[in-house]
């Protein structure tokens, strides 16, 4: 290689990584949060990018809610940090960040009606009459609830309230914001149009999105990125297809959904012994999943036979994980 392309290289090497480092957004560095004797977070690190739509998801009790509440200010780790845009944020109080939050049961002030809820942080921070009544009705638009500032709380059904709670945590144009399963009280067509709308309010706002749900396919379709979390650690962060195809390993492939977990005794390399039968496998991607080439009886080395058009074709038979 010449000098010059070496150079050409090195150039185009830093230009990446400095356009890494400039989507950062978030970091969590060595987090660690106990309850009593509970380790709810031990030693976890995550990185969320700029518009990025990122999902935590795992079954009750991994640390998704307890991850979320530490990014937005509402608990301080016992150790780690959290980085905001390079800055380090860990004591600042959540009003003081640029971050928002819509809640599991929206939180919404029933004695103010649907403007004065919306207006809420505006009113905090000293704007104008003027203002905020733009800067509502704005909200309102986005939401697709025009014409809405009089009306009660009360009145609403749970998918209007919803929006509400929406547009009040966009109004004051945060960088980031945190929903904890805001869908989860809504009934299943609601919960889809739901997801839809959130999608497009990413798009159309550039804000980046951190979402905490328990539902599998909530996090599928959403997400540009799912992290599985499980007693407190990460077990795999990748995108939707990526985890669905390739789990990294058997928590993954059994939580994400319908599954084919098979015990086996690893021969040598690419021979399995599976259910009495020498299984040579190959490799299904980089995550160490593999996919079966042939099958044949452990007396009758000599006798192989396909076990199918699909492994034939190179397809990998979703959900097979082999330990």
């Amino acid at each position: 290689m010449g000098q010059h392309s070496a150079k050409f290289l090195d150039r185009k090497f830093s230009e990446v990584c400095r356009r890494s480092i400039m989507q950062s957004l978030i970091e969590l560095k060595n987090i660690t949060k106990a309850f009593e004797d509970n380790v709810i977070l031990d030693d976890f690190n995550l990185t969320v990018n700029r518009n990025e739509f990122i999902t935590l998801l795992g079954p009750s009790g991994c640390g998704k809610t307890t991850t979320l509440r530490i990014v937005g200010g509402f608990e301080n780790p016992d150790e780690g940090k959290v980085i905001f845009e390079g800055k380090d944020i860990t004591d600042l109080p959540p009003n003081k960040r640029h971050i928002n939050t819509v809640f599991q049961k929206y939180a919404l002030f029933p004695h103010m009606n649907v403007g004065g809820n919306i207006a809420f942080g505006l009113k905090i921070a000293g704007k104008s009459d003027a203002y905020i009544r733009d800067k509502v009705k704005y909200a309102l638009k986005l939401v697709n609830l025009e014409g809405y500032q009089n009306r009660k709380i009360e009145s609403l059904s749970g998918g209007q309230q919803q929006r509400i709670a929406m547009a009040r945590a966009i109004v004051n144009e945060p960088k980031v914001l945190l929903l904890d399963e805001p869908l989860g009280a809504l009934d299943l067509k609601l919960r889809q149009d739901m997801q839809y709308e959130l999608i497009r309010l990413k798009n159309e706002l550039g804000i980046t999105f951190i979402y905490v749900t328990h539902d599998q396919e909530e996090a599928l379709t959403m997400s540009d990125k799912v992290v599985v979390m499980n007693g407190g650690y990460i077990q795999q962060m990748d995108t939707p297809e990526e985890i669905y195809n390739g789990p990294e390993n058997a928590f993954v492939a059994d939580f994400i959904g319908d599954s084919n977990i098979i015990d086996g005794i690893m021969v040598e390399d690419c021979l399995v012994n599976i259910c009495h039968k020498y299984c040579v496998i190959c490799p299904y991607n980089t995550n160490n999943n593999y996919k079966v080439d042939r099958c044949f009886d452990l007396r009758l080395p000599h006798q192989n036979s396909s076990i199918g058009n699909n492994n034939q074709q190179g397809r990998r038979s979703c959900g097979l994980y082999i330990k």
